[in-house]
């Protein structure tokens, strides 16, 4: 993960203050506001590019795991709860960020499109696995089409057909 997040550092962006406050505000940039949206919908915190350096180079899980029955012997009803904890070194629950933010091109050679990443990881037996993925892909799309639909008219002068496929 560590060599992944050096190789891909150069498309890493930092939050920007009004990001990291949370906050929609008219004084944002609109794209400000699109991530601060996306990170209040999944309780997402977003993560700088030196926290991610730092966290491939030495990264802890400790993982205590309980479980819990409940028995009502009256009506017969079981209950079960499972329950696993991840702490960090100091014994602190761990707080990592979830989101990390990126800007790419859409299309090859295209504008960079700033869009939310999960960032998550998964502990198995004594290995960490992390994953990411990128939130909504199919709305940075859908944008950089019609971006790119305009710039064709706008450099051609011609009239922009859509269609939809025959039956």
């Amino acid at each position: 993960m560590g060599e992944f997040i050096e190789t891909q550092a150069k498309n890493i962006m930092d939050p920007t203050p009004a990001i990291l406050a949370g906050v929609q505000d008219d004084n944002n940039d609109d794209w400000e506001n699109r991530l601060i949206e996306t990170a209040c919908k999944i309780e997402g915190r977003y993560g700088q590019l030196t926290q991610l350096l730092q966290m491939s180079k030495q990264f802890l899980v400790n993982e205590t795991s309980d479980l819990k029955l409940t028995t009502n012997r009256d009506t017969g009803e079981a209950g079960m709860k499972f329950i696993n904890e991840h702490k960090g070194l100091n014994g602190q629950p761990l707080n990592l960020p979830n989101l990390i933010i990126i800007a790419i091109p859409v299309f090859l050679n295209g504008p960079l499109y700033r869009m939310p990443v999960r960032f998550r990881y998964r502990k198995s037996g004594g290995q960490v696995k992390f994953i990411l993925s990128i939130d909504n892909p199919e709305k940075a799309f859908e944008a950089s089409f019609d971006e790119s639909l305009d710039l064709a008219v706008a450099h051609t002068d011609l009239t922009l057909f859509k269609g939809t496929p025959e039956a």
